[in-house]
């Protein structure tokens, strides 16, 4: 099966960037998000990105 990345528009990139850089913190570890393309004719894959993805936990 091959896997191609997405095309993302920057402020996917940038807040996926803002992931990475949250979770690495959280954990300790080097994080790397990787947002792959939906496979035409395959089964629906369910969205990688969200932009109302809110992490906030106050």
């Amino acid at each position: 099966m091959e896997y191609k990345t997405a095309a993302l528009p920057s402020d996917a990139v940038a807040r996926l960037q803002q992931l990475e850089s949250d979770l690495s913190s959280a954990t300790g570890d080097n994080i790397v998000l990787i947002a792959y393309a939906q496979q035409e004719g395959g089964k629906r894959n369910p969205a990688i990105y969200d932009s109302t993805l809110n992490t906030d936990r106050d």
